[in-house]
């Protein structure tokens, strides 16, 4: 997929509830993770979320783009 084409498709799922799951980088105070459709997102560091899959709602924050 195009980077033009990820930014769009990525951007049209904000506000969504998808699952995620956060890997343990971390840079500074963020977590970072993918969604079900690959989607990469950061999230406020939780120890609690690493490695699990859990409800998220997309951002305009959370997406990295």
């Amino acid at each position: 997929m195009s980077e033009e084409k990820y930014k769009t498709f990525s951007k049209n799922c904000i506000g969504d509830t998808l699952l995620v799951i956060f890997e343990e980088q971390r840079q500074g105070d963020l977590l970072y993770g993918y969604t079900e459709n690959y989607i990469r997102v950061s999230a406020p560091y939780n120890e609690d979320l690493v490695g699990k899959i859990s409800d998220f709602i997309l951002t305009q924050e959370s997406l990295v783009l």
